[in-house]
């Protein structure tokens, strides 16, 4: 079935999508580093979007229930055999419901709801004037109730026919609405009055199944007709059950035919779909960790919107993780005289950040690994908002060459097509000019192998085992490292969710940063980092540096305020060599030593047992 024609009126039930985003995960739902159960508000945005890119309605309205409904006076079981949530559930299930009404404001989507009726009676309400205004109304809904509202110029999309949502969607119109039930969109209520349903606890005709609420229907049409004639229904135990349970099939009828009368005007101006506050919703996301979320809408924010996937562009000209209150100020330093300079003025700083980038030795198993690593470059960083990018080992894009993650050769229309930044940069203008300072270990590098290896100069890092590995690895020795915000943040926390750089720059300083998979791709289509063009390696890299930097000023007076300073300084920090040096050497077993705690062990342990 073809979808709705344009223009259309979508209008979607929004408890049931916030119900199916909420219980989506099962027992692992989505919780951020606060402790926030973010499973509504991730699932609901992302069903929006699929949404609003797929089917780009032109009127748009998120429909609720306003607490207890008519049908709830009129029979007071009424939904009450659901299933209550306890306390904790409850209060993240509220908690979802107001993030979602955030987004939703945000992406300037009404609300629409009318105290004392449910979802269903608005979304009937309104679906029904929509044809009258010119415009077709589209269900987003996968509740068999509303085929009962299917009518020309009405049509139902049930994203969730298939899963997940929009992989198998389902239209229904006049053409194919029986397919749902069995029964045309006019039996509908009649057929659910029979049937019951027990998710609302609607009583129905006990002793009535689905076959022969159907076959009665094709028979003698509406409820109030088959009870007419009751005493001519066939077979006896239908009639007996109809005759038994008579009131609870018109009262069931009732409560199951949805209201299109409610005291409400369709306007469709206010439901025109508009630009979403790309400000606010980073905000939000922000607040969320929805990093990606939050690049895409900082992105939108900043008028270089994200190219679709697959697409190919030019990356954005700035990176979406730095903030606007803050220059940003990327250099990539090239030249041996650059780099001297650059030496100089770190010396005079009050500490020096740094990161390394590289790409695992050809062979080596895809496995993060130093041992395995060969330096590409490393960014320097002392102020906050400028950085440094020192490339050693770049080289141009070449899909013949191989990959050096995985030794394997790369068609030309797999990596260098992907939907990364560093692909979609080749694909604009190739690698650009590759030009990489002399080696590290060369002459000419001097003044940066002492200001590292000079135990005076205060340094800090991200994860720094793992730099302070790579450089080992490279040749060089790094001296003076006294801060590694990766291990500040676990002391501060230890049951923080995660501790990762990205995390901690959403969480403390409000930044989406760029993942690495976003900036080479993954799979067949990921570039090795060697070959990602100078100009975007130099955003990813330096902002690990910079956003390093800004950690440990922030992580610092917690640590003192907290009293954890003296263990990061005297425990943590000094442990990080002592690791180092155990995986770079190795470690000895003493074996004798070990055999006479065996024989301690098993002495004790008689004592004990005696």
């Amino acid at each position: 079935m073809p979808p709705a024609p344009s223009p259309r009126l979508f209008l979607i039930d929004g408890y049931a999508m916030i119900y199916r985003a909420f219980f989506a995960y099962g027992a692992q739902p989505l919780i951020n580093s606060k402790g926030e159960n973010t499973s509504i508000a991730r699932g609901a945005y992302d069903f929006l979007r699929r949404l609003m890119d797929k089917h780009k309605p032109e009127y748009l309205g998120w429909v609720h229930d306003a607490g207890l409904s008519f049908r709830h006076e009129r029979y007071p079981a009424y939904k009450a055999t659901r299933e209550r949530l306890d306390p904790a559930m409850q209060a993240d299930f509220d908690t979802g419901v107001e993030r979602i009404s955030q987004i939703l404001t945000a992406m300037q989507i009404p609300i629409l709801k009318l105290e004392h009726y449910e979802a269903d009676d608005v979304i009937g309400t309104l679906v029904r004037q929509a044809p009258k205004l010119g415009v077709n109304g589209v269900i987003v809904s996968g509740d068999k109730d509303f085929v009962q509202l299917v009518d020309d110029g009405i049509w139902i999309l049930n994203p969730w026919h298939g899963r997940p949502g929009f992989t198998s969607e389902k239209w229904y119109d006049r053409e194919n609405a029986a397919e749902r039930l069995g029964v045309i969109p006019e039996r509908v209520i009649d057929y659910l009055a029979l049937l019951g349903d027990a998710s609302d606890n609607v009583p129905g005709v006990k002793g009535i199944g689905d076959k022969s609420a159907i076959a009665l229907i094709e028979k003698w049409g509406p409820l109030e007709n088959i009870l007419e004639h009751i005493d001519d229904v066939e077979p006896t135990r239908a009639r007996n059950a109809l005759k038994e349970f008579r009131d609870n099939g018109v009262l069931s009828k009732e409560l199951v035919t949805i209201r299109d009368d409610l005291p409400m005007t369709l306007d469709l101006e206010s439901l025109k779909v508009s630009t979403p506050d790309w400000n606010r919703l980073r905000e939000l996301f922000v607040e969320l960790e929805f990093r990606g979320n939050a690049q895409e809408a900082a992105a939108h924010a900043s008028g270089v919107p994200p190219e679709p996937r697959g697409a190919t562009s030019a990356p954005p000209a700035a990176p979406v993780g730095v903030p606007d209150t803050i220059p940003r100020r990327y250099t990539v330093v090239d030249t041996v005289e650059a780099v001297a300079a650059l030496c100089a003025r770190a010396r005079s700083a009050p500490f020096l950040s740094f990161d390394t980038e590289t790409v695992l030795e050809q062979g080596a198993p895809p496995i993060i690994t130093p041992h395995r690593a060969n330096l590409v470059s490393l960014s320097l960083a002392f102020e906050e908002g400028e950085a440094f990018y020192l490339p050693f080992a770049h080289r141009g894009w070449a899909s013949d060459q191989g990959d050096l993650l995985l030794s394997t050769p790369k068609s030309p229309s797999t990596a260098a097509s992907g939907g990364s930044i560093a692909a979609r940069a080749i694909a604009e203008g190739g690698s650009g000019e590759v030009k990489n300072l002399p080696s590290i270990l060369s002459n000419e590098m001097a003044p940066l192998r002492d200001l590292l290896g000079d135990a005076s100069v205060k340094k800090t890092a991200h994860n720094a085992k793992y730099d302070l590995l790579v450089l080992r690895r490279a040749g060089v020795e790094l001296r003076g490292l006294d801060f590694d915000s990766m291990l500040a943040s676990y002391v501060l926390d230890p049951g923080r969710r995660s501790h990762a750089i990205d995390a901690l720059a959403i969480e403390f300083l409000q930044l989406a940063m760029t993942g690495y998979d976003e900036l080479t791709g993954k799979g067949k289509a990921q570039i090795p980092f060697d070959q990602v063009p100078i100009s975007a390696a130099c955003e990813y890299s330096c902002a690990d540096a910079d956003i390093a930097l800004r950690l440990r000023k922030l992580f610092e007076p917690k640590l003192k305020e907290s009293g954890a300073d003296a263990l990061l300084r005297d425990v943590e920090m000094p442990l990080v060599e002592v690791l180092a040096r155990m995986e770079w050497n190795g470690i000895a077993i003493d074996v004798p030593w070990f055999h006479s705690l065996k024989t301690r062990f098993a002495r004790e342990r008689g004592a004990v047992e005696v």
